[in-house]
């Protein structure tokens, strides 16, 4: 566990489909090729109005689901290429959080664009396990 958390944090859903968020689902944050850490959710997910710091350059809809979160940050980001290397044979074959590419005779992991991909309770273990 990273050596920062804070307490109320707010993790905000724009779609639908994000209602069936529970307490005590783990979620974790990536962010420019790194997991920089996860969320342990509090709250059942619930309709609210599109936070203010949302409406700068962003087109977003006027409300959406909201959850109560606490939030951790790792003390040392993890690479995608780190985590595609140890969970690549728990992924699914499509439409998962990673996708490795060969380029130039390299592999290149990048995240897919997404949100809330379901993750296996062996996947979180492993992630966890980095720090």
């Amino acid at each position: 566990m990273g050596s920062f958390a804070k307490q109320g944090w707010k993790i905000f859903f724009l779609l639908d489909e994000y209602e069936k968020i529970r307490p005590k689902d783990l979620v974790f944050n990536y962010r420019k090729g790194y997991v920089v850490g996860y969320c342990i959710i509090r709250t059942e997910s619930y309709l609210a109005p599109q936070p203010e710091e949302f409406t700068v350059d962003v087109e977003w809809e006027d409300e959406g689901f909201m959850a109560d979160a606490d939030y951790y940050l790792f003390d040392k980001p993890i690479t995608a290429g780190e985590i595609h290397d140890k969970i690549v044979d728990l992924l699914p074959p499509k439409y998962g959080p990673l996708n490795a590419i060969v380029k130039n005779g390299q592999i290149k992991v990048k995240a897919n664009q997404g949100y809330l991909y379901e993750l296996s309770r062996e996947i979180d273990l492993i992630l966890i396990g980095f720090h």
